[in-house]
């Protein structure tokens, strides 16, 4: 996956870093959804890897609200070989009715130790909202 930021998007990344606690819990009745092998810890995933061995973790975006809402924009925040993220091909933006659902692959590897930090950022634009402003 590759995106452009733009300066909007440059300062609701600077918004979200400061104001973090706001931006952990799913709006508009949306929420993620991990799947794979993981510890959920104040927002954060932990993944620990054994090294040369490859873990793949499912993060579901699930619109559990009763009204529609539209994944406009996915940013996965990471320059490292550690992770690839794979979208399988689904186009943005992309409405999602209640109970429906976007699927980000994560396939995590690393040939050595370390900490490898790496943010996603999902874009939406809720019931009635248009444009980036809204989202």
């Amino acid at each position: 996956l590759g995106s452009d930021i733009s300066k909007h998007h440059k300062s609701l990344l600077a918004k979200i870093f400061y104001d973090r606690a706001e931006y952990l819990h799913g709006k508009h009745g949306v929420d993620v959804e991990v799947q794979g092998p993981h510890e959920a810890r104040d927002g954060q995933l932990l993944i620990r890897l054994d090294l040369n061995r490859k873990e793949v973790l499912t993060l579901r975006l699930r619109n559990g609200g009763t009204q529609s809402v539209t994944l406009t924009h996915l940013f996965p925040l990471c320059r490292t070989p550690q992770f690839a993220f794979y979208n399988e091909d689904q186009e943005l933006p992309c409405p999602l009715g209640p109970g429906e659902c976007y699927e980000l692959h994560v396939h995590c590897k690393t040939s050595f130790v370390g900490y490898f930090p790496a943010t996603v950022l999902w874009e939406l634009l809720g019931p009635g909202e248009s444009g980036s402003e809204g989202a």
